[in-house]
């Protein structure tokens, strides 16, 4: 699901728009790409599944703004290779990744290959990741989220915030004592609305990644937290910025 501020353009335009920008005579949009972990289709306008309607309330509208695809495939079964694959542009096949252990940098000729946030960077654009975009349950890969090729200087340190987990054996919990605004992907919000109000006073466009984490690790506290405080507050800031 996009709305209008999340993706106007994936196009990386060529060296005489490059040029044509760099003269003032046109400027492309900036790009906000939320990644969120661990979706399922149990999603009401997303997923046609109208009784969880009053717990989606921003993913459905998120949805209504932008453009739903009915017919998109993870490439892989688990996180790492599937993010992996469409951060590379490559297939699981290609890059030979299929677990949690490599990456595409590890593939033959990884190391000169373009990610997307590196072409963005490349491009002209200052590219700046927060939160889980590149896999990083455990092992990294690839390590550092590919910093520093897919990120530009100008973002500082990559931003990641202590994982919220529940006990050992615990499939759901909350934490006790926390609000909504307390929880991992909160914090991860926060900060990326800093680095876009920031940036988006700047010259440069920005390429902005936010990976939010597994929404259901911390049961139902914390997955209701999730669906309508962090999606609402990265569409407010979007709007925000493309209202001014």
């Amino acid at each position: 699901m996009f709305s209008p501020c999340l993706l106007h353009n994936l196009l990386i335009p060529t060296q005489r728009e490059r040029l044509t920008m760099e003269a003032g005579t046109s400027r492309p949009p900036n790009v906000l790409w939320v990644i969120a972990d661990d979706l399922r289709p149990q999603l009401a306008r997303a997923g046609g599944q109208w009784s969880m309607a009053s717990l989606t309330p921003s993913f459905d509208r998120l949805a209504s703004e932008g453009t739903t695809f009915t017919h998109a495939y993870a490439q892989q079964a688990i996180c790492g290779p599937s993010r992996n694959s469409f951060l590379s542009g490559r297939r699981p096949d290609r890059i030979r990744t299929y677990t949690f252990e490599s990456s595409f940098r590890d593939a033959p000729g990884g190391l000169e290959m373009h990610s997307l946030p590196q072409a963005f960077k490349e491009a002209g654009w200052i590219s700046c990741g927060v939160g889980k975009t590149f896999h990083d349950d455990a092992i990294m890969s690839p390590p550092n989220y590919d910093a520093p090729l897919s990120w530009s200087p100008e973002c500082g340190d990559y931003f990641v915030t202590p994982r919220d987990a529940c006990p050992p054996g615990v499939v759901l919990c909350s934490v006790p004592g926390y609000k909504p605004a307390d929880y991992e992907d909160s914090r991860v919000v926060r900060h990326a609305a800093g680095l876009m109000a920031v940036h988006a006073a700047g010259r440069r466009t920005f390429f902005l990644a936010v990976g939010l984490p597994s929404w259901l690790k911390n049961g139902l506290t914390a997955a209701t937290a999730r669906l309508m405080v962090a999606p609402t507050a990265a569409l407010e800031a979007c709007r925000g910025l493309t209202s001014s």
